[in-house]
């Protein structure tokens, strides 16, 4: 778990892992940064589209890094993110 990660449970019966994601404790853990780059090699070394792979790839990343900037720009105004409500 990274260094960054909270984590708890809530009394709802959800693990928390970051203020944005809830996860119950039944789910499967998602991949990590270097599995989801060791299966976009193996798709590629497997013939598959060497673009296609890499963008998915960096998309991927793209979005959990933007969500994770939402996630503290809403902690750090302390709401819900919503601006003139």
């Amino acid at each position: 778990m990274p260094a960054d990660a909270e984590e708890g449970c809530g009394t709802s019966g959800y693990l928390v892992r970051h203020a944005d994601q809830m996860k119950r404790p039944d789910e499967p853990e998602p991949e990590t940064q270097e599995e989801r780059a060791v299966r976009s090699l193996q798709a590629i070394f497997a013939g598959a589209d060497l673009t296609a792979e890499t963008t998915r790839l960096a998309n991927e990343f793209t979005d959990r890094q933007s969500g994770r900037l939402k996630g503290w720009l809403r902690r750090k105004r302390g709401g819900t993110g919503q601006q003139g409500a």
